[in-house]
């Protein structure tokens, strides 16, 4: 008989305990127990079989939150990864930023040395060739004309000649008492940079440019040798181009 009793002792135990621990499960699970109640029906096999089915329903929920923080956690490192090539990006221009400015002030400080040392020698020029073409004015009575920009193929119309010089006109006729032939000046002034900046307009169809190539850093443009024009119905046509330099 003590068999008995020790057999009725362990299974009364064995149930005592799966009641704590039903008991317990639900005190702890109570809000996922409702929640997921009709899931656990639906999707575990056997569950009023099984001792306690709402693990396994936990257990789904577990690996499906841990394949969700898996793609996050790639995410996470994805995004890191391009924020690292997108920094060092920004750091690349800004460099490239800071080599251009130190660059650009370097050709300012250029420029400014090189007007101020010709400068003198562009008045001085302007004021004797001014000088030189009041004599011829005086002498043979001839005529100026001045012009903003020539044709595109290097002629002046003669009815937009204008006595009168102004800061936009960048060239000056000086016609021969028998009006049909002249001498072509560019003058220099404050808008000597547009005039670089639009080269194919303002100066190649009547001037040969030298040192073409530098014209991105120049920022004044130096007449040579004067040019000479020809009458021809109405027009101004170049007979020979205006030597000029860009400084």
């Amino acid at each position: 008989m003590i068999w008995l009793y020790c057999l009725i002792s362990f299974i009364i135990g064995c149930l005592a305990t799966y009641l704590l621990s039903l008991l317990y499960l639900s005190k702890v699970l109570k809000r996922e127990k409702r929640a997921y109640g009709k899931e656990m029906i639906q999707s575990v096999r056997f569950w009023y079989l099984k001792p306690f089915p709402i693990v396994e329903v936990l257990k789904k929920h577990k690996d499906l939150y841990g394949e969700k923080l898996d793609k996050m956690e790639n995410s996470f490192r994805e995004l890191s990864r391009k924020l690292g090539k997108t920094d060092q990006a920004f750091k690349n221009h800004q460099s490239r930023v800071e080599a251009l400015e130190k660059e650009n002030l370097r050709l300012r400080n250029q420029a400014k040395n090189s007007g101020g040392l010709q400068k003198p020698d562009l008045e001085d020029h302007h004021r004797s060739e001014s000088k030189k073409h009041l004599k011829v004015n005086l002498r043979t009575g001839s005529s100026s004309f001045f012009f903003t920009i020539p044709e595109t193929d290097g002629t002046f119309n003669a009815e937009k000649g204008d006595s009168v010089q102004d800061d936009r006109k960048f060239y000056k006729i000086i016609a021969a008492a028998n009006q049909e032939t002249g001498e072509l000046h560019f003058i220099s002034g404050l808008y000597d940079q547009k005039a670089i900046e639009n080269i194919d307009y303002y100066l190649t169809p009547v001037c040969e440019v030298e040192n073409i190539s530098q014209r991105n850093n120049a920022s004044k443009v130096f007449q040579k040798e004067a040019g000479r024009v020809i009458k021809v119905s109405g027009k101004w046509v170049t007979d020979k181009k205006i030597k000029v330099k860009l400084m």
